[in-house]
């Protein structure tokens, strides 16, 4: 069983950026550089990059703590790289379809940033909070969707989504 056991409410988004250009307001200093780093390759390719692990080795501080997505297929299928997102969502399973992972009332949330993102060809980010996970509403976390062709592609099927976790008890809940 990889699914989220019980659930709380839709998430509460505190900010976000539909695509972010500006990363002052980012809190994480990994996040930062990963929207950067894409830019800067964004920039060079002359458009969406083709995604290679070498994004990611350039962006290794970050790891830890990264989901990929893959919509190439009617379902998106996501894979968390490392422990981190795994231990703060709680999930006993890392790798399969977002619908049987994932709580369901955070999907829509998750799909809509990965439609946007695949429409705008553009990063984009939000610092929500973990309402919709049972036991974990204390806590808000950064979230930014970078998107990636495949080799051959012509839009955005890959995306490397990067979470930076904080503990905070203002959250509204």
């Amino acid at each position: 069983m990889g699914r989220a056991l019980m659930t709380y409410s839709i998430p509460v988004i505190l900010r976000e950026c539909f695509p972010i250009i500006d990363t002052s307001e980012v809190m994480d200093e990994g996040v930062k550089l990963a929207i950067e780093n894409w830019y800067d390759l964004n920039e060079k390719c002359g458009g969406v990059p083709v995604w290679s692990t070498d994004f990611a080795m350039q962006n290794a501080g970050v790891i830890s703590r990264t989901v990929m997505y893959d919509s190439s297929g009617g379902d998106i299928d996501m894979a968390m790289i490392g422990d981190q997102c795994r231990e703060f969502i709680g999930l006993e399973k890392s790798k399969g379809l977002l619908k049987d992972l994932v709580p369901d009332v955070n999907i829509p949330d998750i799909v809509n940033r990965i439609n946007v993102c695949t429409e705008q060809c553009a990063p984009n980010y939000c610092l929500k909070s973990m309402s919709w996970n049972h036991g974990k509403d204390f806590l808000k976390y950064e979230a930014m969707f970078l998107p990636f062709l495949r080799n051959g592609g012509t839009r955005p099927t890959w995306f490397f989504s990067t979470l930076a976790f904080h503990f905070d008890e203002h959250i509204s809940r």
